[in-house]
């Protein structure tokens, strides 16, 4: 393993050390946003989850010429984009004069801010990293994300505690995402494949696992075989080789290339396990949006004691992100998403009914395992079925769906609150959970029968 970890590139974990930082400084604000706006400026749930709502899916068209941009103009100046949008958002909500500059720095940031980030980063971890190592480098990625918000509600509580300054919390934590911003301008170079050049139409070509003696890599399972076969959808076999003889050529893209998006809208089995993807997302906007203001409502928790739990969720997660995703790996990676969508919903309808302690710490471990599965392995699957040239926009429709599910979170999810209850609420969240793993389970079921098609020679 440890073998395996150093010979990732070093921009990889450029990249990793980075996300880290970046969580610092978000979780520095982003757990507490719901509460400040709930709790100090008086604003109803109902209120928060339609400015929250409205304002993701507001942004979400910008994600069709975000993807086409991370393809066209590099992943680096992406990355930098979403920091800064991001930014915004924490000054904009600590310093607002008034409730339409809060409802303005949603919409910038549901535009350019953590959407735009997400797209580019994940093109930049399937640029930077082999084919059968991605899910693992996802896995670090995501690990890198739970490290820091375990860490940055800790100094926020700290913050709290001492000053009971929700405005300074933001003020620093945009401080911290001003360094990763700071790291990517100077450290980072860009990653985007060439494909006009030699080494560009390589890169392609190396999308296929190598085995050790040299030839393509025939995976042991089914559901790999499916994904590995080839890059792009709608072909049924790998591509052959040039005849031993003859010089090389490049492979003309144009046709590709002008396709864009319809090329993406063609591909069913994407499209499929877009619609899935929607009901995790739902279930985990509520950790961020609705949870807090639950608690608080139910059994009085405060915010110290809040971040505390959201550090011990967070830890969760860093520590068995890698583990787990490394010794699931030749399992099959829809049914898995499947589970963790099952978990997330469950467990987060368990907490409204458990009461406060251990169980709901209990109950918040167990959610997340099912995040490190649904955050880890969706954008795996996605890079697998992605061709090279179109790898931008296959990330940015799946940054599209997700943003789409976590919007509907605060949108219905603070509605549901105010008008079903708590507990009411947290039911619907335990339903389209199951509703989801059920979608998951039907579509690796799918995807299993295809695969077998294919393994049976002709």
């Amino acid at each position: 393993m440890r073998a395996g970890l150093r010979s990732l590139p070093r921009q990889f974990w450029l990249l990793t050390a980075g996300i880290f930082i970046f969580l610092i400084g978000i979780d520095m604000c982003f757990p507490f946003e719901t509460l400040y706006l709930n709790k100090r400026l008086g604003i109803s749930m109902s209120t928060i989850g339609l400015i929250i709502g409205s304002m993701s899916f507001i942004g979400l068209p910008f994600q069709i010429p975000g993807g086409a941009l991370t393809d066209r103009i590099g992943r680096r100046p992406m990355i930098v984009v979403g920091i800064l949008g991001t930014m915004l958002l924490y000054l904009g909500v600590a310093f607002a004069p008034a409730l339409w500059v809060i409802i303005l720095v949603f919409g910038i940031e549901a535009a350019f801010g953590w959407s735009m980030f997400l797209t580019a980063s994940n093109a930049m971890v399937a640029d930077l990293v082999p084919f059968e190592r991605r899910a693992e480098a996802y896995s670090l990625t995501r690990t890198a994300v739970s490290a820091g918000a375990t860490i940055g509600p800790l100094f926020a509580a700290w913050i709290l505690a001492s000053s009971g300054s929700f405005r300074l919390s933001f003020v620093i934590g945009t401080g911290v995402c001003g360094l990763f911003a700071l790291m990517v301008i100077v450290l980072f170079k860009e990653t985007k494949p060439d494909l006009g050049s030699r080494s560009g139409a390589a890169a392609a070509d190396d999308e296929t696992p190598a085995a050790a003696d040299g030839g393509p890599l025939a995976p042991a399972d089914p559901h790999e075989r499916f994904f590995s076969e080839c890059e792009e959808p709608g072909l049924s076999a790998p591509p052959q080789p040039a005849p031993p003889l003859e010089c090389p050529t490049l492979p003309d893209d144009r046709p590709a290339r002008r396709g864009g998006y319809r090329q993406v809208l063609r591909d069913r089995r994407f499209l499929l396990l877009m619609l899935a993807t929607l009901a995790p997302s739902y279930c985990f906007a509520q950790i961020w949006v609705t949870l807090p203001v639950l608690l608080n409502d139910l059994y009085g928790v405060r915010p110290a004691s809040w971040a505390l739990l959201l550090s011990v969720y967070s830890l969760t997660s860093a520590v068995i992100q890698f583990p787990v995703v490394r010794a699931l790996r030749r399992r099959d990676p829809t049914g898995l998403i499947g589970i963790g969508s099952l978990l997330i919903g469950s467990a987060l309808g368990g907490i409204a009914f458990a009461g406060w302690g251990w169980p709901t710490v209990a109950l918040m471990v167990v959610t997340a395992l099912g995040v490190v599965l649904f955050m880890a392995l969706v954008p795996t699957v996605v890079s697998h079925m992605a061709p090279v040239h179109l790898r931008g926009r296959y990330m940015g429709v799946w940054t599209i769906v997700y943003v789409a599910g976590y919007g509907l979170g605060p949108l219905l999810g603070g509605r549901a609150l105010d008008t079903l209850g708590p507990q009411g609420a947290y039911l619907v969240v335990a339903a389209v959970g199951v509703a989801g793993s059920l979608l998951f389970t039907g579509l690796a079921l799918v995807q299993r029968r295809a695969a077998g098609g294919a393994a049976v020679p002709g």
